[in-house]
């Protein structure tokens, strides 16, 4: 065969059938490659972002769009979707982060404030294991009403990562280094 590809048409009383006849003694040609993987037609990101989250924000979103039962928002998208953490809140500036004016001292984080005491740790791992959360979204929130000042601190880095890998929570991707 001169071309990778014969191309025979088979025609029979009422119908037409292409057969394809392939020289596998070739590489075959490639004549580009699809937008998105087959079966896909089309796709769609969605990033969830730590800052302002609460358990109660990050189970509500989650649950509609992770599983799908029957929520406030609705029966559930079923959708692969994770999200980021912050393992300390060292935020002083004023507003509430949910509903029922909870303080931003409430923003979810794996440390209360920048001590080494937990304060989710254990729902962080737990969510982190089953998938829904899969980013570190920086050591913390560290927002400060004078932004000249911050309460982050080495130590704290490495009291983070000490305990990540002690639950073996270092899969993680760190973002905004």
């Amino acid at each position: 065969m001169s071309t990778h590809v014969e191309e025979r048409k088979l025609h029979a009383k009422y119908t037409a059938t292409t057969v394809f006849v392939y020289d596998t003694g070739k590489a075959p040609k490639v004549y580009g490659m699809r937008k998105f993987p087959y079966p896909y037609q089309a796709m769609l990101a969605i990033s969830s972002d730590a800052d302002s989250e609460t358990l109660r924000k990050f189970n509500l979103v989650h649950e509609f769009i992770n599983t799908t039962q029957m929520t406030p928002l609705g029966k559930g998208l079923g959708l692969d979707f994770s999200d980021s953490f912050f393992m300390y809140n060292g935020d002083n500036e004023p507003g509430y982060v949910d509903i029922n004016h909870e303080p931003m001292s409430d923003e979810l984080s794996y440390f209360k404030g920048v001590s080494d005491q937990p304060y989710a740790a254990s729902v962080i791992n737990r969510y982190i294991h089953d998938g829904w959360i899969d980013t570190m979204h920086t050591y913390g929130d560290f927002s400060q009403v004078d932004q000249n000042k911050t309460l982050f601190r080495r130590q704290l880095a490495k009291q983070a990562i000490n305990a990540l890998n002690a639950n073996d929570d270092s899969k993680c991707v760190f973002e905004h280094a």
